[in-house]
């Protein structure tokens, strides 16, 4: 096979080939998980400060979240995608949280 042909080979199997060289594209982060992840915890404590509930959806609907806090619950809806949520003073530190359904 001629120096030519094996590059149109290569380019054609790989789709990827600038100058001769084979451009490999950055691995990229795995995807982001459905639901409540903590990510301000404190130490030997289910208990969060912080985290984010991620609704995901092929929608652009919004979905109904119950919150569980140390003393108390609460709901609310939230948009496709990321949602940032914190703990309240008045009711504590950040437990749980799942979704509901519509709102």
């Amino acid at each position: 096979m001629s120096g030519g042909h094996r590059k149109i080979v290569q380019f054609a199997t790989t789709g990827l080939l600038m100058a001769g060289f084979i451009a490999v594209p950055a691995v990229a982060h795995a995807a982001t998980p459905c639901g409540w992840q903590a990510d301000e915890k404190w130490y030997s404590s289910p208990c969060a400060e912080a985290g984010t509930y991620f609704h995901c959806t092929d929608s652009n609907t919004p979905v109904k979240i119950h919150i569980e806090h140390t003393y108390a619950s609460r709901e609310m809806c939230v948009a496709p995608r990321e949602t940032r949520l914190y703990a309240d003073p008045s009711i504590g530190a950040l437990k749980n949280v799942w979704a509901i359904g519509a709102c």
